[in-house]
C-alpha cells in the first residue's frame, strides 16, 4: 500500500497545505501573552519573598515559601470566585479555612516517644502546610546543623517570634553542593604550579 504524500507537502511555498489553510492553529503562544498566568506567578514569587525576608529565612527555605504561598493562594477565597476558594471551586466543597502559621514562626512540635522526664515538644521552625498528610511541615531547631525537616499534626505555633531573626539561633549550615563559592574557594587554595616548557 502506498500513501500519497502529496497533499501535506505540496503547498505554494513548500509549507505543508494543511499549515496554509489552518494559520490560526499554528499561532506561537509565547509566556508573555499568558497574563493571567504571568499575574498569579508574580504574586505568588512576591508572596514568597516577603515571607523569607519577615522570617530571615536562608535561602534554602525558598521552596518551602513558594509551596507556602501558593497553599494560601488556593485557600484564600477571593471575589473573582464570588467568596470562594480557588480549591473549592475546583472540589465542589465548601470548607472552613483558618491560616494558624506564619512562615518561619517559632513552633512546638509534640514528641509522641519521650520518656517520663524527657520533654514532650521539640523547638521548631515553621515551614508549611502538607496536602499529602494532612500535617505540617517543621523544621528541627534543636538540632540545627541537621537541617531535618518532618511532618507533624500537633503543633503549637508562636506567631510573633521568628528565631531566625535572633543572632543567638545559628542557622542551619548551607548544603554541602553550594554554588560557586566552593569552586572559588578550591581556585584560591590549589598551589599555583610551575611552568614547564618543553
Amino acid at each position: 500500500m502506498v500513501v500519497e504524500n502529496t497533499t501535506l507537502m505540496s503547498g505554494s511555498n513548500g509549507a505543508p497545505r494543511w499549515a496554509e489553510n489552518s494559520s490560526s492553529l499554528l499561532r506561537i503562544v509565547r509566556q508573555a501573552q499568558n497574563g493571567v498566568a504571568e499575574r498569579s506567578i508574580g504574586i505568588v514569587w512576591h508572596a514568597a519573598q516577603a515571607m523569607m525576608f519577615k522570617a530571615n529565612s536562608p535561602r534554602y527555605d525558598w521552596t518551602y515559601a513558594v509551596q507556602y504561598a501558593v497553599f494560601l493562594w488556593n485557600y484564600v477565597p477571593t471575589t473573582a470566585n464570588d467568596g470562594l476558594s480557588p480549591n473549592e471551586v475546583f472540589e465542589g466543597v465548601r470548607r472552613l479555612f483558618r491560616a494558624e502559621g506564619t512562615f518561619g514562626c517559632l513552633a512546638y512540635a509534640k514528641v509522641y516517644n519521650h520518656g517520663k522526664q524527657s520533654p514532650t515538644a521539640r523547638r521548631c521552625v515553621f515551614l508549611g502546610h502538607s496536602e499529602q498528610y494532612k500535617a505540617y511541615i517543621v523544621r528541627d531547631l534543636e538540632k540545627p546543623r541537621s537541617r531535618r525537616v518532618f511532618f507533624c499534626r500537633d503543633v503549637k505555633f508562636h506567631n510573633d517570634k521568628f528565631p531566625y531573626q535572633h543572632a543567638l539561633v545559628p542557622q542551619p549550615a548551607p548544603p554541602p553542593d553550594s554554588d560557586t563559592d566552593s569552586d572559588d574557594e578550591e581556585d584560591e587554595n590549589r598551589p599555583e604550579l610551575p611552568d614547564h616548557e618543553l
